[in-house]
């Protein structure tokens, strides 16, 4: 495995946190779903020795303090829903005091540090049953973490501990995480500008319609009226159009959108362009647990 390295999430030209609630719009909105797809996310169990190492991270090793480990940037964007034992719970809150004083860190700054993590996960106890089927395993105090992944169905354990894979479990690699951090951070860019881009057509359809519709019930009612009616009406368009002020103020209005629409058409395209260079560039490709 390699190290575990993160990185200051104040990098990101968009905040993957937005990607937490853009799930529940495209989760909830059909025609958004059909056209982006669902977005990956895994369920998965964490052991202590993980979140110490965290810890560690996030109080002695980070260089900014908005930056987040891999873990915390992919719960907030909702690709990790990650839970843990009550054990493990206990387990951290007994160790902060030893880590703290063998790593020279503040005992408040740690567990401040650890009520910010701790909000992130699920907390669930398995069944006794199937925490018995792994307590004659190598270590027996894993048993209870194995037995939440088994019942949660979950996708891996995150952990360093060898034990687990020796017991049955399956682990996560840090390669693995940082995939998942960067698939976040993609997804946050390609379907912000994906439902951007889908409704902006949405509401060039709606506008163009209602215009149809617009001049359709004006042709409509010109039609109903009386031919008398319509007499007047082209006598006075007439009439209206050789007044060489009015006329001037006619051809004054068709020339600016003339020139409007001529001046828009080369902006519009370049940010067409520079739409489809960034999301080939940002094209998420959900990672695999090996």
């Amino acid at each position: 495995m390699k190290s575990n390295k993160k990185t200051d999430t104040r990098r990101c030209p968009i905040d993957p946190e937005n990607l937490f609630n853009l799930r529940e719009i495209v989760k909830n909105v059909k025609p958004l779903n059909d056209f982006i797809g669902d977005i990956a996310q895994f369920s998965l169990v964490i052991d202590t020795n993980y979140i110490i190492g965290d810890l560690i991270w996030l109080t002695k090793k980070r260089k900014y303090p908005t930056a987040k480990t891999e873990v915390q940037e992919c719960i907030l964007a909702g690709t990790f829903i990650v839970f843990c034992t009550k054990t493990v719970i206990d387990e951290v809150n007994e160790k902060l005091a030893v880590v703290a004083n063998k790593h020279g860190i503040s005992i408040n700054l740690i567990r401040k540090e650890w009520e910010l993590y701790q909000s992130m996960l699920r907390v669930k106890q398995p069944d006794n049953e199937i925490t018995d089927k792994y307590n004659n395993g190598v270590d027996p105090d894993d048993a209870p973490t194995l037995a939440l992944a088994e019942q949660l169905s979950a996708e891996g354990i995150l952990s360093k501990d060898r034990h687990i894979n020796m017991m049955g479990g399956k682990t996560i690699s840090f390669d693995f995480c940082a995939s998942a951090r960067d698939y976040s951070r993609k997804a946050t860019i390609s379907v912000t500008l994906r439902i951007g881009g889908m409704y902006s057509v949405v509401i060039g359809v709606k506008l163009f319609k209602g215009l149809y519709s617009f001049i359709k019930s004006i042709a409509a009612w010109i039609e109903g009226l009386p031919n008398w009616a319509k007499i007047l009406l082209i006598a006075g368009i007439l009439i209206a159009f050789f007044l060489a002020k009015f006329r001037e103020y006619i051809f004054n209005i068709i020339n600016k959108l003339i020139s409007i629409i001529k001046e828009s058409f080369p902006s519009i395209f370049e940010v067409l362009n520079q739409i489809i260079i960034i999301l080939k560039e940002n094209e998420p490709v959900a990672p695999i647990i090996n």
